[in-house]
């Protein structure tokens, strides 16, 4: 026997396969099923509350592919033509019933598959729900890999930028591999980012601690974090670690809303090396650039740009910065020093 939620998934793809319109018998089945138990109304409500909490997620691939899926295998069920339109009340009924499964599509899409490759394209930003309950708000040009198990949640970020709001779950770590360093979190929210060459981990909430070598058990990952050997590295919330071409530089002070910036598709940059600042740009533009030589490379870059804007970012610099430009024929922006 189905669920209320069934029921209610069910109803949602009669009415939206067909643009709201039910045929006379169904609308008296659908005004009937409403009318017998006011359970059936909270359900859909509920639903709705949900996908309000979810709608960044509304536009992903997967769940857009899972929609039209749905309401395909639907169209090809009904052969007739439906004929009594919804009275203005059950707009309303309906309108939540579209949430029900769109919810329900894509919780089952992200939350069922414990072993995944993440990815973004060139321009592409995305946010997407784990099995466990976590999110990964994940940048332009990032690959991550994700495996969850009974003991571990481990990930591995092969290149760009993501962070990671980690569901608490105490006795079942959750590990981000980067630039053969490892960060170990239970219940926190901290971004992680491989450019040129360098490893950053910048904690907003909670605590993470950060190791290299091996990775270790599950048992002892949760010792290290909270009773850190000498050699692993403790980050609380406003703290970034940078590792740079293996070795690590330390823990710096780092501005925790201008560093998410990304995520809204801004980039403010405070002392910013000018490649690294290029590096994060090239993830939003086809039209790239490259420094050309590493005194350009060090300038300490400051302000607020928008992903995307090329242009504006390269006038910026030649007008505050010692650096000038060359355009090659394959529209690539070089900028070197200027002695």
């Amino acid at each position: 026997m189905p669920t209320r939620d069934e029921e209610a998934a069910s109803w949602w793809l009669k009415l939206q396969a067909n643009e709201g319109h039910l045929s006379a018998e169904e609308g008296d089945a659908f005004d009937a099923w409403l009318a017998a138990d006011t359970a059936n109304d909270d359900a859909l409500q509920r639903c709705a509350a949900v996908w309000n909490d979810l709608d960044g997620l509304a536009g992903a691939p997967e769940m857009v592919a899972m929609r039209a899926d749905a309401l395909e295998h639907m169209r090809r069920l009904n052969q007739r033509r439906w004929a009594k339109p919804l009275r203005t009340g059950k707009l309303a009924y309906a309108a939540a019933a579209v949430l029900v499964l769109s919810v329900g599509a894509g919780a089952w899409y992200l939350n069922t598959a414990d072993d995944q490759q993440l990815a973004t394209g060139l321009g592409e930003r995305r946010v997407l729900a784990l099995a466990d309950g976590s999110h990964v708000s994940m940048d332009a040009k990032t690959q991550v890999a994700v495996s969850l198990s009974n003991g571990q949640r481990r990930l591995q970020i092969d290149a760009g930028r993501a962070k990671f709001d980690v569901a608490a779950e105490p006795h079942r770590p959750f590990t981000v591999e980067a630039g053969g360093h490892i960060v170990v979190a239970t219940g926190t929210s901290f971004s992680t980012e491989r450019v040129d060459g360098k490893l950053h981990v910048i904690v907003y909430e909670g605590k993470v601690v950060v190791l290299n070598g091996a990775m270790p058990d599950p048992r002892t990952l949760l010792s290290l974090r909270h009773q850190p050997t000498p050699g692993v590295i403790a980050l609380r919330p406003g703290q970034e670690f940078v590792v740079q071409d293996g070795a690590a530089r330390g823990i710096v002070r780092n501005d925790v809303a201008g560093s998410s910036s990304w995520e809204a598709g801004m980039f403010e940059f405070i002392e910013e090396p000018l490649s690294d600042a290029v590096a994060q740009l090239n993830r939003y533009s086809a039209q790239a650039m490259v420094v050309t030589d590493a005194r350009a490379a060090a300038i300490k870059v400051d302000g607020v740009f928008k992903a995307g804007q090329t242009e504006a970012f390269v006038e910026a610099m030649t007008r505050v910065y010692p650096v000038r430009t060359r355009r090659r024929t394959d529209g690539t922006i070089e900028i070197s020093s200027r002695n």
